[in-house]
């Protein structure tokens, strides 16, 4: 008898769902398809990956305004932050992180200007992540 382990909907992209799950004896689904990158479009919204797979934020950055985009310390148990590195011809700042382990975790953005402190942050940029084995 097949025991399902993990069902879940995930938002593909605005107002598109699909089921990823596994089954007790170990098969697994495809997962689904995943844009190539996730940028502000994506804000609030819940998305599932798979575990070993690379997730990229692109997130747009104005350097001459002093502002750029760092990762509000993200959960080090499911996520490792691979690269952070502004692309200039882009005007994007991209974010690259690995997936680890099976999970649920927000990863939250600040815009903000590194040399002022006690200052809230002009802009902000949150999504949900559940890692899971497809």
């Amino acid at each position: 008898m097949k025991k399902l382990i993990a069902a879940m909907f995930i938002a593909i992209s605005a107002g598109t769902f699909a089921l990823a799950q596994e089954t007790g004896n170990g098969a697994k689904i495809a997962a689904p398809n995943l844009p190539a990158y996730f940028d502000e479009s994506a804000a609030g919204k819940v998305f599932a990956v798979p575990v070993d797979g690379t997730i990229e934020i692109r997130l747009a950055e104005n350097p001459a305004t002093g502002y750029m985009w760092s990762a509000d310390k993200p959960d080090t148990r499911i996520f490792q932050i691979v690269s952070d590195e502004f692309v200039a011809a882009k005007g994007v700042r991209v974010f690259k992180l690995k997936c680890l382990r099976m999970g649920s975790a927000v990863l939250k953005f600040a815009y903000t200007r590194p040399w002022e402190e006690n200052v809230n942050p002009a802009k902000t940029f949150h999504m949900k992540f559940e890692v899971v084995q497809f």
